[in-house]
C-alpha cells in the first residue's frame, strides 16, 4: 500500500543554517498527527516543507507514491491546503471572498466561482461557526475571528490533506474545541490532518500520532501515549512533568512537584 507522505532523509536549510536534518517519516491518510516540541525545533519548517512552499535541500519527498516536485501547482493545490500560523490578507476582501479563493483551483475555463463553490465556501464559514462574518471585511475582524475564517479557507479547499499551523492558537476555549472536533471528524471520514500544536494536553486528547521535533529533528513518533512520556518531555522540552494516565487512557501532563 502506498504511504501518503513518505519523508526519506530530508534535510533544509536557511542559508547556512540547518533546521532539518534527516528527517524520515511515512503517514497515511485517515489520521490526525499532530507535530508538537520547543520552540524553534523545525515544526513550522517542516509544515512548509510538505506543503511545498519551500523545497527539501536533501532527500526525497513523495506524495501518494510519487515525488512531490513532479507535481503541478494546481495537482498540488487539489491535494494539499495550508494554514500558516500567521496568516494574513493584503487587501480588505470580505470573509466569504477569502474563503472563495481556496476554490481557485476547481474553478472551470472562465476561473469564475458557480454555485458549488459559493456552498462550500459557506459550509466552511458554518464548520468554523462563521458564517455570521461571511459580509464582513477581513480587516475589522478580531484575531480569532480572523483566525477561524483562513481554517474555513483551507476547509473549502477541500483537500485530502490539512497541514495546519497552530490552528487553535487565538482562539477562545468554545472554538479550540470545536475545531479540533472537526478536524479529527474529517481524519475519520478518511483526509490527512498534520497541525503543529503548543498544548500537549490538547495534542494528546485530539490526535491519533505525535511526531515530537527536538533541533531540527524527529525525536519520537507514534501514538500520544507513546510519545508524551515523561522522559520523553524531560529531554526535548528541558522541564520535569509528571504524565497522568487518565481512565480511557487519555494522558495530561502536569508539572512535576519535585
Amino acid at each position: 500500500m502506498k504511504k501518503t507522505i513518505s519523508l526519506t532523509k530530508i534535510s533544509f536549510s536557511y542559508l547556512n543554517h540547518k533546521v532539518l536534518h534527516d528527517i524520515s517519516i511515512n503517514i497515511e491518510n485517515g489520521r490526525f498527527v499532530g507535530v508538537v516540541g520547543p520552540n524553534g525545533s523545525g515544526k513550522s519548517t517542516l509544515l512548509k516543507l510538505l506543503s511545498g512552499i519551500i523545497k527539501p535541500g536533501t532527500g526525497n519527498y513523495s506524495l501518494y507514491g510519487k515525488s512531490f516536485s513532479s507535481y503541478s501547482l494546481k495537482e498540488r493545490a487539489l491535494l494539499v491546503s495550508y494554514c500558516p500560523q500567521n496568516p494574513s490578507v493584503s487587501f480588505p476582501f470580505s470573509s466569504l471572498d477569502v474563503v472563495l479563493m481556496a476554490r481557485t483551483p476547481r474553478l472551470g475555463i472562465l476561473g469564475l466561482p458557480g454555485q458549488t463553490d459559493l456552498d462550500a465556501a459557506m459550509q466552511a464559514l458554518s464548520a468554523v461557526d462563521a458564517s455570521y462574518l461571511s459580509g464582513k471585511c477581513v480587516d475589522e475582524l478580531s484575531g480569532g475571528e480572523f483566525k477561524r475564517v483562513m481554517i474555513a479557507r483551507a476547509f473549502a479547499q477541500d483537500t485530502s490533506i490539512m497541514l495546519l499551523d497552530e490552528p487553535s492558537e487565538g482562539l477562545d476555549l468554545k472554538h479550540r474545541i470545536s475545531l479540533m472536533s472537526i478536524l479529527k471528524e474529517v481524519t475519520i471520514e478518511g483526509k490527512l490532518v498534520i497541525a503543529v500544536l503548543h498544548d500537549l494536553d490538547e495534542a494528546s486528547s485530539c490526535c491519533d500520532d505525535l511526531i515530537l521535533m527536538k533541533n531540527g529533528r524527529i525525536f519520537s513518533y507514534g501514538s500520544p501515549m507513546e510519545v508524551l512520556s515523561e522522559s520523553n518531555i524531560q529531554s526535548t522540552f528541558d522541564v520535569k512533568v509528571s504524565a497522568v494516565t487518565l481512565p480511557g487512557g487519555r494522558r495530561i501532563i502536569l508539572p512535576s512537584r519535585s
